[in-house]
């Protein structure tokens, strides 16, 4: 019913609505535990927000991915996830209350040399390499 739903809207040029859609049920979707599920969310999200350009999603799609690293104990990627949104000239600061949660749970997970490196790794990459490495 979803997938139909996100059809008609797609088609009927209300691509923004699906994109959102996508994020937050990815969000849903990591609440409920149903990880692999969120990943597929939140990387369709990200692949059609960047083909419409919506900078608020893919912040949106990227904090969720870092929030899936986190739990996959990848937390120094997470934390790389988290600079770029949160460096990103864009960013709102509704968009920064996602990120900000990771944020305080990674500092207290990784070292002060892991948080230097992860900020060092961040601002050696571009934005849109990282949603580029992603969509690989």
């Amino acid at each position: 019913m979803l997938q139909k739903v996100l059809q008609s809207l797609s088609k009927n040029g209300e691509k923004w609505i699906v994109e959102q859609s996508l994020v937050n049920l990815g969000f849903s979707k990591l609440a409920l535990r149903e990880v692999a599920e969120a990943q597929v969310c939140f990387l369709m999200a990200l692949r059609l927000a960047s083909e419409t350009n919506l900078i608020a999603c893919i912040l949106d799609s990227l904090a969720g991915i870092a929030w899936i690293y986190a739990g996959q104990g990848k937390e120094g990627v997470a934390m790389d996830l988290i600079i770029q949104v949160e460096k990103h000239p864009a960013v709102t600061q509704d968009t920064k209350a996602r990120p900000e949660e990771l944020r305080l749970v990674l500092e207290t997970q990784l070292t002060p040399t892991q948080i230097e490196m992860a900020q060092a790794r961040a601002s050696e990459k571009t934005f849109e390499a990282v949603v580029e490495e992603l969509l690989r």
